[in-house]
């Protein structure tokens, strides 16, 4: 299995890689948080592959897709929307070196949102939940 993190790898990217490697090679995307040191979405090797689409949620993990303007959860619409997580993960940094101990992840994410919002521009990660 050859694994791949941020964005969805394209159709060209897809057949670049089978062109290179025998279809025995699982490719799997999956999408992390750098700055929480875990996956949230994670690869399934037992999924059908798709082009352009992530498998699961990582263990775990309460990722949801919300409304960037609103904020109500849109996972049941099928919809791209705001991805986000809603509850305290374990790997979930405690602060960051050369910050002041009340920079919590929580409060730095909050900060660039609204700082986003402020520019007109929300979307910081965007998701569209398939069943």
């Amino acid at each position: 299995m050859v694994n791949t993190t941020g964005a969805t790898l394209s159709l060209v990217q897809y057949r670049y890689f089978y062109t290179h490697f025998p279809p025995c090679v699982r490719l799997s995307n999956s999408a992390g948080g750098t700055d929480t040191a875990t996956s949230l979405i994670a690869a399934d090797p037992a999924a059908p592959l798709r082009v352009g689409e992530m498998h699961i949620q990582a263990l775990g993990m309460d990722v949801d897709v919300v409304d960037p303007e609103t904020g109500p959860s849109m996972h049941d619409t099928g919809q791209p929307g705001e991805m986000i997580i809603r509850k305290p993960i374990p790997s979930m940094p405690a602060c960051f070196w050369g910050r002041p101990r009340h920079e919590t992840l929580p409060h730095i994410l909050l900060r660039t949102f609204l700082q986003h919002r402020r520019l007109g521009s929300t979307r910081l990660d965007v998701l569209q939940p398939r069943d």
